[in-house]
């Protein structure tokens, strides 16, 4: 059984982060300082990495100061298994008073109109720094660093993939950084706390997950973005972390991170149609390609559950050692799964449910993203600095690349017509 206090900063700029802080162990107590202790990373460099030919690194170009976590509080538990549908009590929740109408930056009116292709950049949001490092996945390098508002999370690409939405979650505002200039937008994100993020599958649509204080119940919002207009919030359990929006944009998965569900949200209605009651701590929910699939990460039950679209109900299980980040391999037929509690990253195969390959990366591995070619993935460090380039063949740590205070997320972009919607997806 995980600690309270564990539940109680997990939504901290990202819970990745808090995990940096607190997730050492099952039973380990939360510093005083979130994200920063130093002695986590202590063993990340003893393994022997095999050399990587890359340019020479962009130097570190700052960090800020950490921000202490809220007071520790206690989340129920729930057991494993599904729940019928359940509407979820109002969470009472303060909205920004500018929640109505939101100016947005000039887009296409559709994600074909224009469209780009894939660019070769990762999108970093580092938490700590107040900052989105762009890295170029062919060099290895980072090539620019944008300012953002307070603790970005959650870096997603529009469909047209001509912008990148970051949500500022403790300003409540979202930043959005223009590809091809790598300038800068910021605009209100309609509520507090912003997290998650996904697009309609036209790019018309804004959803946001708002997680207020992490511990109270938050709530789920979507911004037209062709009128600027907000929607009314629709209630969720405590800290909806991330979110993922099936490819015909009918149903929305959101992760309550701290009451330990999966609420199933209808678009066309605004209501949540199912709740799932999956365990202690369900990460980073992610679609598969076809919609008929969610995966979720259940760090508490040590495994990740699968649930079926069709029937809004957990159809099997794969094993996990702390599932806490996941990718796609580049045809599809496995994750990646970083697991924050044991310093192990895993490949596990969507054919057989079976674990093909472990190996001990050290310290707390975060999120993950497949690049391109498929050979290749990048770790964010949240407590730390870096992002680990790690050889997809053997899941071992050849290289890597210095960025900002707290890497949280990294993004990679993934072809229209193949990739998950949301903050849930690469």
């Amino acid at each position: 059984m995980f600690k309270a206090s564990v539940f109680a900063c997990a939504g901290l700029r990202g819970a990745a982060l808090c995990l940096a802080a607190a997730c050492t162990g099952p039973e380990a107590p939360v510093p005083a300082q979130a994200g920063m202790d130093a002695s986590l990373a202590g063993d990340e460099q003893a393994e022997s990495r095999p050399p990587l030919n890359v340019p020479s690194r962009s130097p570190d170009i700052g960090t800020a100061s950490p921000i202490p976590p809220p007071p520790p509080k206690a989340a129920p538990a729930f057991d494993a298994g599904a729940a019928p549908a359940a509407d979820i009590p109002n969470p009472q929740m303060a909205l920004d008073d500018d929640a109505g109408a939101i100016a947005q930056p000039d887009r296409p009116s559709s994600p074909t109109a224009g469209a780009l292709p894939c660019t070769p950049n990762a999108y970093v949001s580092n938490s700590f720094a107040d900052s989105v490092s762009i890295i170029d996945t062919n060099t290895h390098t980072v090539i620019a660093t944008v300012p953002t508002g307070s603790a970005p999370v959650n870096p997603v690409f529009t469909p047209d993939r001509r912008k990148v939405y970051v949500s500022n979650s403790q300003s409540n505002t979202l930043t959005v950084i223009d590809v091809e200039t790598n300038e800068v937008t910021t605009i209100p994100a309609g509520g507090s706390n912003p997290s998650g993020l996904a697009f309609s599958p036209d790019g018309n649509r804004l959803y946001v997950s708002l997680i207020a204080d992490f511990v109270s119940p938050g709530a789920v919002l979507s911004i037209d973005l062709t009128t600027g207009v907000a929607s009314p919030p629709i209630p969720m359990g405590a800290d909806p972390e991330r979110i993922a929006l099936t490819p015909d944009g009918a149903r929305l998965y959101v992760n309550n991170l701290l009451d330990g569900t999966m609420a199933v949200i209808d678009t066309a209605s605004a209501k949540v149609i199912a709740t799932l009651n999956l365990g202690e701590l369900p990460f980073n929910p992610l679609l598969s390609p076809d919609g008929t699939v969610v995966y979720v990460g259940v760090m508490s039950a040590n495994h990740i559950a699968v649930i079926d679209t069709a029937t809004n109900q957990v159809v099997r299980t794969i094993p996990a050692d702390s599932p806490n980040g996941m990718t796609y391999s580049k045809d599809f037929e496995s994750l990646f799964v970083s697991n924050a509690l044991s310093g192990t990253v895993q490949q596990v195969s969507l054919t057989t449910n079976m674990i093909l390959k472990t190996a001990t990366v050290g310290g707390v591995p975060g999120n993950m993203a497949v690049l391109p070619d498929g050979k290749l993935a990048y770790m964010v460090r949240p407590d730390g600095s870096t992002v680990e380039i790690l050889d997809t063949s053997t899941l071992a740590i050849v290289d890597s690349i210095e960025v900002e205070n707290g890497p949280t997320v990294v993004t990679v972009c993934r072809p229209a017509a193949t990739s998950p919607t949301g903050s849930g997806a690469d």
